[in-house]
């Protein structure tokens, strides 16, 4: 039905991507507590960072149903 091979490697890039939003997180974090950055620009780069996560996720979860790992 899918082709389990391509759906492992995409699923491979996805939890990738996730790592990678994850540290962005991290960072931007730091970049709040030590002022680098304003309360306004914190909340939209965090806003976008979720977003990011949010489409990530769900699209890890699809290919995980497609993949038979429920």
């Amino acid at each position: 039905m899918y082709d389990t091979e391509s759906v492992k490697r995409k699923l491979e890039e996805l939890e990738e991507e996730k790592e990678r939003i994850i540290e962005e997180f991290k960072k931007l974090e730091e970049k709040r507590r030590d002022g680098v950055i304003s309360e306004d620009e914190y909340r939209e780069k965090r806003y976008r960072l979720e977003r990011r996560a949010v489409e990530v996720m769900d699209r890890i979860a699809q290919l995980r149903f497609m993949a038979g790992y429920v």
